[in-house]
């Protein structure tokens, strides 16, 4: 242990006296990048909430008061997604569920750079390249909440850093070290796992050079448990075909919409710097890094040697371990679907992929980059970096001020009393995706109860088979019918237009308690009584 830690210092002391400033300017950068997470209470991230829900039900499932141990039961079985909400339960018993939601948001967003640089040094490259990583990992996937892929994102650097040393110079500890990452990467999500497995497979075999055959065999074996283990929990977490929606036998079976090539092409600015309503990001702000990544990746091809102790010393200069992971992780993208569609409905599927490609592409640029003048390309990336997280909080805390009321309107409330949220209106003129979709979440951790599903998957806590309140589909609230569902609520909290078109047909049963901005609270007044 104390190895490590005299070569982890011995290394930023190193930093510091080659360039202070260049440390003092990713140290400042990589603060900025975390701002948005804590400029306001509400993240207007599109599942954010609901995953917050899911913890906070966890956390209080036998609290009386909340009674959520009526409409839920645990359900802990082997499954993905264990990595999030198991660090958040954790972080949640001396934070809370909100602060622990945050911090592990925190720790996703800023471990992305640090892993990137240590994988990028291991492959002989620049570790500075992180710099170039900070602005990419507020990217779409965070855009939809999707922790528990953007939180296995360092996971993977780490493990096919792990898995690197390992086939480099073999042993028990570091094979150890592997296994472990390599199944924790299972247990956040299913497509970051199976990238390790494609890349890690291959790359490990151009890690030691001459390849013999027992370096062949030996150099991945640490993915066999990685695999048996992962097979397991996915056979064993859906033994009853309740816990996952997958019933394919063949390949066949799953099916999907397809993008063409350029249309691939064209969906990774999007799926990359995407947090901001617009296209500011997305088109400039990703136009400007792509131009620096260019600047450098054509000034360290030229004039850098090839890669150390190439597997083949022909085409040793144009095809390592970088530009194999580069090519596996663009053949994902490319032949993955954009969804997939059966045996089950799957958003967003090669998509998320996209910042992975743009990660793997900044390992390509070879050669130091602490020359006067590449240093200040890097300074100029800072400057980028900083200017986005500026932008992303002054968004965030505008929409923070502009929905006070929800709070106001929800500080009237009764404790115990159940409340329908309808949300008129799922956007904010400060937020890229419908950040109100979900927004049930927050309802529910304030009132306890049930509330309606968002997530396929009920994990960690699933519905017990119970009579439920009658509610129209989180996705789509103007399907409210108050004959059909206003008789189990006990408030109506709504959001955006169309506020008397809800209750048509309700006649006195149904008052206005308050209005603030673009929410209102509605009793249901036979209920009341």
């Amino acid at each position: 242990m104390n190895r490590p830690l005299r070569r982890l210092g011995t290394t930023w002391k190193s930093l510091w006296n080659e360039s202070p400033l260049l440390v003092l300017g990713t140290i400042l950068t990589l603060i900025a990048s975390l701002v948005p997470i804590w400029i306001g209470r509400y993240l207007p991230l599109l599942d954010y909430p609901g995953h917050l829900a899911n913890l906070f039900v966890w956390r209080h499932l036998h609290d009386p008061q909340l009674r959520f141990d009526h409409h839920y039961e645990l359900n802990l079985q082997p499954l993905p997604y264990w990595i999030q909400y198991g660090i958040e339960y954790l972080l949640a018993i001396p934070f809370g569920a909100e602060v622990a939601q945050k911090l592990f948001l925190t720790l996703a967003i800023g471990l992305l750079p640090p892993s990137v640089a240590l994988y990028a040094k291991q492959l002989g490259r620049d570790p500075w390249l992180a710099v170039l990583a900070i602005p990419l990992a507020w990217n779409m996937n965070v855009s939809h909440g999707f922790l528990a892929f953007i939180g296995g994102l360092p996971l993977l650097f780490l493990s096919l850093w792990a898995l690197d040393r390992f086939a480099s110079q073999p042993s028990m500890w570091r094979g150890l070290l592997t296994v472990i990452l390599g199944v924790s990467l299972y247990f956040s999500h299913i497509l970051v796992f199976g990238s390790f497995l494609l890349i890690g497979g291959f790359t490990s075999l151009l890690a030691r050079r001459p390849l013999t055959i027992r370096q062949f065999f030996l150099a991945p074996l640490p993915l066999v448990p990685v695999v048996l283990i992962g097979v397991w929990a996915q056979l064993y977490g859906n033994a009853d075909k309740t816990n996952l929606p997958v019933s394919g036998k063949s390949f066949s079976d799953y099916a999907g919409p397809h993008n063409d090539f350029l249309s691939n092409i064209g969906m990774i600015p999007s799926w990359t710097m995407n947090v901001l309503p617009g296209h500011r990001d997305d088109y400039l702000y990703a136009a400007i890094l792509l131009g620096l990544w260019l600047i450098l990746f054509v000034a360290g091809w030229r004039s850098t040697k090839p890669e150390s102790q190439p597997a083949h010393p022909g085409i040793g200069r144009y095809l390592g371990r970088a530009e194999v992971g580069l090519l596996l992780i663009s053949i994902l993208y490319f032949s993955l679907p954009r969804s997939l569609l059966q045996p089950f409905y799957w958003y967003a599927v090669n998509r998320r992929l996209a910042v992975l490609v743009c990660l793997f592409a900044l390992l390509l640029i070879r050669g130091s980059l602490r020359t006067t003048w590449r240093r200040n390309l890097l300074f100029g990336v800072m400057a980028l970096s900083i200017i986005y997280s500026i932008d992303i909080s002054a968004h965030f805390l505008r929409f923070n001020r502009r929905n006070r009321g929800f709070d106001e309107l929800m500080a009237q409330v009764p404790v115990g009393k159940s409340v329908l949220p309808l949300m008129l209106n799922f956007g904010d003129e400060d937020a890229l995706m419908n950040c109100f979709n979900q927004w049930g979440g927050y309802v529910q951790m304030r009132q306890g109860g049930y509330m309606t599903p968002y997530f396929p998957i009920e994990f960690p806590v699933r519905h017990r088979s119970v009579p439920r309140p009658q509610s129209p589909p989180w996705d789509a609230p103007r399907l409210f019918r108050f004959s059909e569902h206003g008789k189990d609520w006990d408030y109506f909290l709504l959001h955006g237009p169309s506020r008397l078109q809800v209750f048509t047909g309700a006649g006195d049963s149904v008052r206005l308690v308050d209005q603030r901005g673009d929410w209102s609270l509605y009793e249901n007044s036979t209920r009341a009584r």
